[in-house]
């Protein structure tokens, strides 16, 4: 009769080196007088389960284990074909109008501005700005013209006398006697003058203005000469003038 021998090998595929069971079919006849073994108990599996490195651990019902290595990726496969157009979507409701409520300006100079819709109002702050940079001076404007004369002012109370003044500060006496006393001390006496000049030597001119040299003699000359004091080549000069 023919039987079956179930043993455990290793074979290397084209995926990589694989454990698995291997059956090998052996048939013979049973003229050897030989008798019949105990069956043999069938193994399952038990479990499998992926270790860290992603290889597959398949567990059989007698204990032992087979590693299953993790293939290489695969190529990537090509695009799919785009699918249809989804349906248009429902119209939104409308959106509410927003207008300016009030603008207002807080203790440190910030704008508040407050938004509406109708039935919700917001707040926006809009910070102060910095303080700009001084700007240079202007020039200087034309003079206005000069205003209307103010109307006069009224007399004012007549003021006391330098008599009555000297009187409120004690003199007694009469005006007369206060005024011989206004009399002040001997001044010192004055420097010598320096000699005048001898009126004989100053030069003659003619009525032309030029100067006559030598002296004329009025006497000779019939003419008349007067002495006069004016400004010859820019200097203050006494000479005799001649008189037509």
């Amino acid at each position: 009769m023919g039987f079956n021998i179930f043993s455990k090998a290793t074979h290397e595929s084209e995926v990589g080196n694989t454990s698995f069971d291997k059956l090998f079919d052996l048939n013979k006849s049973n003229d050897c007088g030989c008798k019949d073994g105990k069956d043999g108990q069938s193994i399952t599996v038990v479990s499998s389960s992926l270790d860290e490195s992603g290889n597959t651990i398949v567990l059989f019902s007698d204990g032992s284990t087979v590693t299953i290595n993790k293939g290489n990726n695969g190529a990537d496969g090509s695009n799919g074909s785009n699918g249809i157009n989804g349906t248009d979507g429902t119209d939104g409701t409308n959106g509410k109008s927003i207008s300016v409520l009030s603008q207002t300006i807080d203790s440190n100079g910030n704008t508040i501005i407050t938004l509406t819709d109708g039935v919700t109002n917001w707040n926006i702050l809009v910070n102060k700005g910095t303080n700009g940079t001084n700007g240079v001076d202007g020039t200087n404007g034309t003079n206005g013209v000069d205003g209307i004369d103010g109307i006069n002012g009224t007399d004012g109370t007549d003021g006391k006398s330098a008599y009555e003044i000297a009187v409120l500060n004690g003199f007694v006496g009469t005006e007369a006697a206060w005024l011989l006393s206004l009399k002040g001390l001997n001044g010192t006496n004055g420097t010598n003058g320096t000699d005048g000049t001898d009126i004989s030597t100053l030069p003659y001119y003619n009525e032309a203005g030029t100067l006559i040299s030598p002296s004329p003699n009025p006497c000779s000359t019939g003419k008349t000469y007067i002495l006069t004091h004016g400004c010859k080549s820019g200097v203050p000069t006494f000479y005799w003038q001649e008189q037509p």
